[in-house]
């Protein structure tokens, strides 16, 4: 009798591609993303109106400082100084104002495309946002000079002032 060799036959595996369950970088295309999107952006511009209200308390103590201490403790050297730090609080308080509106608008803007996403053109809001939150950065800028600058100067006068007094002038 004849032996039959029985060969094992190898079994080749393939391997069939699974989806990738990562997510490809683009544009958000759910419409809960979209509407979380739109709420993160929400809640970052109501950030920036409670930023508004505290440069508002700031600038509020800052003008009262230059108006009412600076007029009983100037002197003829720093007239002009006042003066232009006076004229820049000006400038900051106008611009904080400008500001603080665009804010709220856009908040309202927000609003409508949280709860409808048709009601407000998408791209001019995230156009909008960028906007604000570029004059936000240089507003911030802005004030913290003139801040700087009121506070140098009243350093100055009250030196001054106790210079007056030390002497006995």
């Amino acid at each position: 009798m004849a032996k039959k060799t029985i060969k094992a036959k190898k079994t080749v595996k393939k391997t069939i591609p699974r989806k990738t369950t990562a997510k490809k970088a683009g544009p958000v295309t759910t419409v809960d993303s979209v509407e979380n999107s739109w709420a993160r952006l929400f809640v970052l511009a109501a950030h920036w109106q409670s930023d508004m209200q505290f440069f508002s308390d700031e600038l509020r103590f800052l003008r009262s400082l230059v108006d009412k201490y600076f007029l009983w403790l100037i002197d003829e050297n720093h007239i002009e100084a006042t003066k232009k730090m006076a004229t820049e609080l000006g400038k900051i308080e106008k611009n904080r104002s400008r500001l603080d509106l665009s804010v709220g608008n856009h908040l309202k803007h927000l609003t409508n495309l949280i709860e409808n996403p048709f009601a407000h053109d998408a791209q001019s809001c995230k156009d909008e946002h960028a906007k604000l939150e570029d004059w936000l950065a240089d507003f911030s800028k802005d004030f913290r000079e003139v801040k700087k600058g009121i506070f140098q100067l009243t350093e100055q006068v009250m030196e001054s002032k106790k210079a007056q007094y030390v002497l006995g002038q």
